[in-house]
């Protein structure tokens, strides 16, 4: 009967070990995509000043051009192909917890989101005080988990759209320099 109490003991530990490891590994890999959100927003606001800035450098080089007339279309394009890309990178910046996505994500498992708490709902400290006392950490941390992933992906997507934008907008500058010049 002893020895099957020391077993019993020794899984129970080995099951609080385990729950232990598993919420350090969930918090290592909340804290790195949350890290990860936080440089998508760094990235577009770097990116999108130094576009600004080599817009600068571009324009010196075209007012070197000779001069041609362009039409109005001509303009609403230049302004479309210079603008689009500051809009792209601003918009980096804007999917929240709120975004359909994550909106769709937060629905799928019903959870009282300790881990992050919408001041909308107008909990109060006691609210959030006794959900962190009765819910399971590794749920909480999972969920938060899977809602941070998807704001990072998200973030992605619209950097790189920016980028691509950016991209598009210089080889456009550079084709109607090459071409004013022939």
């Amino acid at each position: 009967m002893r020895s099957g109490n020391l077993e019993a003991e020794t899984l129970a530990q080995q099951d609080r070990n385990d729950v232990a490891t598993a919420l350090d590994f969930l918090k290592t890999s909340l804290s790195e995509a949350q890290v990860s959100v936080r440089a998508y927003d760094t990235r577009a606001q770097i990116v999108g000043v130094g576009y600004v800035f080599a817009l600068r450098i571009v324009g010196e080089v075209d007012g070197l051009l000779p001069e041609t007339t362009l039409e109005t279309i001509g303009v609403a394009v230049a302004w479309f192909v210079v603008i689009l890309p500051v809009v792209l990178f601003g918009y980096v910046l804007v999917p929240t917890r709120k975004s359909s996505t994550i909106r769709k994500l937060a629905k799928f498992e019903e959870r009282q989101h300790v881990l992050f708490v919408d001041t909308s709902q107008g909990y109060s400290a006691e609210d959030v005080r006794n959900a962190a006392f009765t819910r399971a950490p590794i749920a909480e941390f999972s969920h938060e988990l899977l809602i941070v992933s998807a704001l990072r992906d998200k973030k992605r997507q619209r950097f790189l759209r920016g980028l691509y934008a950016a991209a598009a907008a210089f080889v456009c500058l550079f084709l109607s320099q090459v071409y004013r010049t022939m």
